[in-house]
Formats: C-alpha cells, sequence, structure tokens
C-alpha cells in the first residue's frame, strides 16, 4: 500500500508521519513527496510518505490518504513564528481564506471516501484517536510510538545536533528524534482579520467547533 499524508503547511504532518513510521509493519520515507514512485514502493509493508503542501495540483487517486488538519489560529502562527513574518511564495496561500475553505472541504470529503482517513492535529496525541487511524488502513499499532527513543534510519541520515532551518531536507530528518508533544497553547495562537474570516467558514465551525 501507498500511504499518503497530505496536509497544510506547519499541520505536523513531520509528527505524524514519524509516529507512524515507528510502527513495524511501515516504511517510512523521509523525503517529503507528493506521491510515491513504484521503485520505491516497499514490497511487503505499507510504505509512508507525506506532502505538506496539498492541493488541487497534488491529488492522488492512486494512494490511500490521510489528511491532517490543524486549526489555522495555531498553524499560521507557527509559520510566521519560523519565517519570522516572512513567508516562502508556496506558503502564502496560508493567509487566504479561500485556500482553508477548499482544504477543509477536502478534510470532511476524506470523512466519508474510502481509503481515505481525516485527523486534525490535537487528536494525533490522542492513543485511542491514532489507533483508530491506524486499524483502518492495517497498520500495527503501538503505544511505544509516543515514546522517546532514538531512530536510526541509516547510520548517516539523521543529524544529531539541529541544522539550520534553511537545510529543509536535513531538519526535517533531525525532527525524527524530537520530543513528541501538542504545540497548540493560548500563547501560541496567531489573532486578527484573516483568522476572523477563516472562523466564519461553515466548514471550520464543522471541523473544530465553535
Amino acid at each position: 500500500m501507498k500511504l499518503i499524508i497530505y496536509s497544510h503547511p506547519h499541520a505536523g504532518s513531520t509528527i505524524l508521519r514519524s509516529m507512524i513510521g515507528k510502527c513495524d509493519n511501515v516504511h517510512e520515507i523521509i523525503k517529503e513527496r507528493s506521491y510515491i514512485p513504484q521503485k520505491i514502493e516497499h514490497k511487503t509493508k505499507i510504505t509512508l510518505a507525506k506532502w505538506p503542501l496539498y492541493s488541487n495540483k497534488t491529488q492522488r487517486n492512486d494512494h490511500s490518504k490521510i489528511i491532517l488538519v490543524r486549526d489555522p489560529q495555531y498553524a499560521i502562527y507557527s509559520l510566521l513564528e519560523r519565517f519570522q513574518n516572512e513567508l516562502p511564495n508556496n506558503h502564502k496561500c496560508m493567509l487566504n481564506p479561500r485556500y482553508w475553505e477548499w482544504f477543509f472541504k477536502q478534510v470532511l470529503t476524506a470523512i466519508t471516501e474510502e481509503n481515505q482517513y481525516a485527523i486534525r492535529y490535537r487528536d494525533i496525541f490522542d492513543r485511542g484517536k491514532l489507533k483508530g487511524l491506524c486499524d483502518y488502513f492495517g497498520i500495527q499499532y503501538s503505544d511505544e510510538i509516543y515514546d522517546q527513543y532514538p531512530r536510526h534510519i541509516t547510520d548517516k541520515e539523521i543529524p544529531s545536533e539541529e541544522p539550520e532551518r534553511t537545510d529543509h531536507l536535513n531538519f526535517r530528518k533531525f525532527q525524527i528524534n524530537q520530543k513528541i508533544e501538542n504545540k497548540n497553547s493560548e500563547k501560541r495562537m496567531h489573532r486578527g482579520r484573516i483568522i476572523d474570516e477563516i472562523k466564519r467558514i461553515r466548514e471550520y465551525r464543522q471541523i473544530f467547533g465553535g
């Protein structure tokens, strides 16, 4: 099986991929990919990758999908904090309520479609809800995926010290062995006109309440 975690930027896709990647019958692809070519698909395990820039252009119908969504109040804060308020062009969609309306519709579609599963960022820290996701795809869940222990994809692949965040690939590798924690908090919320517009979207209320 080819399984992709699709998300928007700063939804927690690296955390979720790393957690599921600890399961015995999962083969984790570290490099971010919008699809999994047949040549790198594992013959006996579920091949897992993630793509944090989900859009109409990156939809695939030949992969099983996890659609991961984080409340924009936290995702936008995290993004602006990392890039010091200077967003890369391919991340500026995060400030567009129309993108969020489209993304929320993908989340709600995934709830009803076969071979798709939607989950909120906050729910990946709930063992029961994450086990539900794993059971759906036949992933061999264990509570150990929440434990902190060093992982070695290869001896040279995971940096021992934090790289510059501009070194995107190595920074994502480094994150694999970092503490698993829910970073949503009142102190890390973005506020303002854009958030007000997003919260008025009907699908926002369906997914997050309020």
